[in-house]
């Protein structure tokens, strides 16, 4: 399991949590995918022109602390007393449940069909579909992978995407991705690489955008210059050029009726050229309801820091901090005299940044919720692998294996207890600071307002809190303690996959667990009173890892599943009175990288979403589809 610690839980409801990892087996694929493609077949040599490369700005200014601290370091605290759970009977899930019902489909209802207007004849793209096996290519294992590759044979970066799968694709066939007109059909544009399409596709908000088909078997052309197609229709069939047969797949916005051969001299983004697969997909999700905004994807690896005091969203990407305006999705650095910041955390009108072997900086929040650059004090290193959490009263904790340290508001440390493994989740209830851990034992600690850590049970899991309870979701069951800190049995399960479920609280009280065992994946309603209320299967949706999330007092599921190279995540409403779910976004990629998904609750109603290897959104599930 995966502990992402940079949730920010700036609302103090006690009902934000952090999520664990997306599908983390999937990791070691994906590295052998990144090998296989970087490998994969090549083009032919074509000439292609050369563009000069802009030069890019540097900032030199460097930080200099107007304060530096002492640190007073306190006994390490003991462990007091902890609740065992009570033996009271409790429910468990039936063995057997009744599936609930599940409907909606958000990407066909962008499919509005083709009509002429007044930007072009041929219709205006209404969402747009791969170019093999439309309208999703999950049966193409290659693909989507390889655009901007350099490939020393032809000391050229690759401009578009190489498709193919194993045992061949020759013969198989092409599509267009959208509904436009043809500018360039030519069965020998490739000469001995066979055939060449290009598309040209106009938005309704007046954009537009080449599609490139190549290395076409020039038999098999089925349209010609000047026509119109429509998204999805066949154009053509995949050759046999002088490489292994595959589809040479391009978008870009320049040279409607020139091959241009297939390579650039630059990095082709610099060039007019776009990642196909990715814009694709974040065309895709701008058609859907309640999507706000979509940004592209910049760096795999982006860390969470949370919502600023300015309303500003703030993510440490490509070891730069940057700040994201939540109206428009776009980014901005800041603190960018930092050389090597690896992780921050605000707390208390502070922002706390750590360094790679250097000491932590504070940084102060203004009245206007704007940050000074001018730090305002410091406190002690720590290892570059730290997370940082939120300390109740101001400060942070700060989290290594096996050991929490808690920082006050100007720097000083407080104390350091020794705990027995890694930290699982965390919430807030009120000014307590509520962790699970996972090691050689199983504990669930509480870090209050005031004073060191205290260890509350010897249980570990997901989190939540409701009603001033908390609830523990383990592998073993459900448990929830009191307001007396005694532990009560709520449920028991047989061979839960923890890292695949999840617990969210609901507003009338009590939780709703997605739970996943070796059977079944169900949900699960659970009353404040301890007693399950509701329990559908979802096992209609594909064994696929669950989470939950909480927006404006409505529950919401959240799948992702992964096929071929095709990484999808989907959001869907939960109906409990009327055992219904109803999906509202899908979003994906052809890039994955499951471990960098993650959600983030923003202004209590709508969703900060970054796909692992795709884009960046948020989501407004309220937004009114008409």
């Amino acid at each position: 399991m995966r502990f992402d610690l940079n949730r920010p839980d700036f609302f103090d409801t006690g009902k934000q949590k952090n999520k664990l990892g997306f599908i983390q087996l999937l990791f070691l694929g994906m590295g052998l995918s990144l090998i296989l493609f970087a490998c994969g077949s090549e083009e032919p040599e074509q000439i292609a022109g050369s563009v000069s490369t802009p030069p890019t700005a540097t900032n030199t200014l460097t930080a200099v602390p107007t304060e530096s601290l002492t640190n007073t370091i306190t006994p390490t605290p003991s462990n007091t007393p902890t609740a065992t759970p009570t033996n009271t009977p409790t429910p468990t899930p039936t063995p057997t449940t009744l599936p609930v019902a599940i409907f909606g489909d958000p990407i066909a209802d962008t499919r509005t069909g083709v009509e002429p207007t007044f930007r072009t004849s041929c219709g205006e793209v209404d969402t747009l579909d791969f170019p093999m096996d439309p309208p999703n290519a999950l049966a193409y294992s290659r693909g989507g992978r390889d655009f901007g590759v350099f490939r020393a044979r032809y000391d050229k970066f690759h401009a578009g995407e190489d498709w193919w799968k194993s045992g061949g694709v020759l013969g198989e066939s092409v599509h267009s991705i959208g509904n436009g007109r043809i500018t360039y059909a030519q069965p020998n544009g490739w000469g001995r690489d066979k055939g060449v399409i290009i598309i040209e596709h106009v938005f309704n908000d007046g954009r537009k955008i080449l599609s490139f088909y190549g290395h076409l078997d020039e038999e098999s052309f089925e349209v010609f210059t000047g026509e119109c197609v429509v998204r999805g229709q066949f154009l053509a069939k995949v050759g046999r050029p002088r490489t292994p047969p595959h589809l040479h797949f391009e978008m870009r916005s320049q040279a409607p009726d020139r091959t241009l051969g297939g390579y650039w001299d630059i990095d082709p983004r610099t060039a007019g050229w776009v990642w196909p697969s990715m814009r694709i997909w974040e065309e895709r999700l701008m058609a859907q309801v309640g999507t706000r905004w979509v940004r592209p994807l910049e760096n795999t690896g982006i860390q969470q820091i949370g919502q600023l005091p300015s309303g500003r969203y703030a993510i440490l990407e490509n070891d730069t901090l940057l700040s994201i305006n939540i109206e428009t999705g776009l980014a901005r650095e800041f603190l960018n005299f930092i050389e090597s910041p690896t992780n921050a955390q605000v707390s208390e009108g502070r922002l706390y940044v750590t360094q790679q072997d250097a000491q932590g900086l504070i940084f102060e929040f203004n009245e206007n919720n704007l940050l000074n650059t001018a730090a305002v004090g410091e406190f002690p290193a720590q290892p570059p692998n730290n997370d940082m959490l939120r300390r109740p009263g101001g400060g942070v904790v700060v989290v290594l294996a096996s050991e929490l340290t808690g920082i006050d508001g100007n720097g000083n440390r407080l104390w350091t207890t020794q705990t027995t493994g890694n930290v699982v989740d965390h919430v807030y209830l009120e000014d307590e600071l509520i962790i699970s851990i996972e090691g050689d034992t199983q504990q669930t600690w509480k870090i209050p307002y005031l004073g060191a850590p205290e260890k509350l049970a010897d249980i570990t899991g997901q989190l939540a809190t409701s009603n001033g309870v908390v609830w523990i979701y383990s592998e073993m069951g459900l448990y929830r303690i009191n307001l007396n800190n005694e532990v009560e049995t709520v449920a028991t399960f047989d061979e839960t996959r923890l890292n695949l479920s999840d617990i969210t609280p609901l507003e009338a009280g009590g939780v709703m667990l997605a739970h996943v065992d070796k059977s079944d994946q169900r949900l699960l309603v659970f009353s404040s009173n301890g007693q399950m209320s509701w329990e559908r299967s979802v096992r209609d949706l594909g064994r696929s890892s669950l989470r939950l999330e909480t927006l404006n007092g409505r529950p919401y599921l959240i799948t992702e599943e992964a096929v071929n190279t095709t990484n999808t995540v989907s959001i869907y409403e939960i109906r409990p009175e009327q055992n219904q779910l109803e999906k509202v976004l899908e979003a994906g990629t052809r890039f994955p990288y499951p471990i960098d998904t993650w959600f983030e609750t923003v202004n209590g109603f709508e969703l900060l979403i970054n796909v692992g290897g795709g884009p960046m959104l948020l989501f407004d599930p309220l937004v009114d589809p008409e």
